[in-house]
């Protein structure tokens, strides 16, 4: 009788540990997802093309960042959002030192894929637009900056769309 009860317990124990491993084996195959969101100061100095200066800019960035681990791979989404006031610390015309810019700069990235196949984007606008009434020179003192980028690749690694622009704005 005794030799019984044991194989009782002995099956139970069995069958406690195969429901622990499905159960953890079902919840390993479902996305892991995770978003973290920032807003920190930033202080930086960034050249306007358009007119040769320096603009001394503050302001806040705003990142979200988001992560998804899953059975069709891996997906991440980056960004940022940067906003601020900028005023010219250097400029070829000294009657620009001091002139007030705002300053936004986006930047949106996304990748799609651990392995092939496999598919990253990416788009960068940063816009510096004076304002005030500081002379703006023939052709404009407003900096447009857009950076658009975008690759597939398929199940062989090889390409199958790819998409690269800048394009830099004077108004």
């Amino acid at each position: 009788m005794e030799k019984a009860a044991n194989k009782g317990g002995s099956l139970k124990v069995a069958f406690i540990a195969l429901a622990v491993i499905v159960f953890v084996l079902a919840n390993s195959q479902k996305a892991q997802a995770q978003t973290t969101t920032t807003t920190v100061p930033f202080s930086t100095e960034q050249f306007n093309d358009c007119l040769g200066e320096t603009i001394s800019i503050q302001g806040t960035v705003h990142e979200v960042f988001q992560f998804t681990l899953g059975l069709d791979g891996l997906h991440t989404h980056h960004l940022t959002d940067s906003k601020g006031t900028g005023v010219v610390t250097d400029s070829p015309d000294p009657a620009r030192i001091g002139a007030k810019y705002t300053y936004s700069q986006s930047q949106d990235d996304e990748i799609n894929g651990l392995t092939f196949p496999f598919e990253i984007t990416d788009i960068f606008d940063q816009k510096m637009i004076a304002a005030g009434n500081v002379p703006s020179p023939v052709g404009g003192d407003d900096s447009y900056l857009r950076f658009q980028f975008h690759i597939t690749l398929n199940a062989n690694g090889v390409p199958t769309a790819e998409v690269s622009n800048v394009t830099i704005q004077c108004r």
